[in-house]
């Protein structure tokens, strides 16, 4: 179960940047409101998730050790 989990941790970090890059992008290029409008995302959520980037890394930390060990 702990894999799995951490598995799960992995996949949702990766999506949750790959979000982040993408609205980053579109605030480069269009500027903020345009890229609100295309991806509904407010500079609020990127604030709340810039605070969330330690604990975010914390759990990333323990299921790449999780997935390293050779428990069963």
């Amino acid at each position: 179960m702990k894999k799995f989990l951490a598995r799960e941790i992995l996949i949702g970090a990766g999506v949750l940047g790959a979000l982040i890059l993408e609205y980053l992008v579109l605030s480069a290029l269009f500027g903020y409101d345009m890229s609100d409008q295309y991806l509904g995302l407010s500079l609020r959520i990127i604030l709340i998730l810039v605070y969330g980037i330690r604990p975010l890394f914390m759990a990333i930390k323990w299921s790449i050790g999780v997935l390293k060990s050779n428990d069963a």
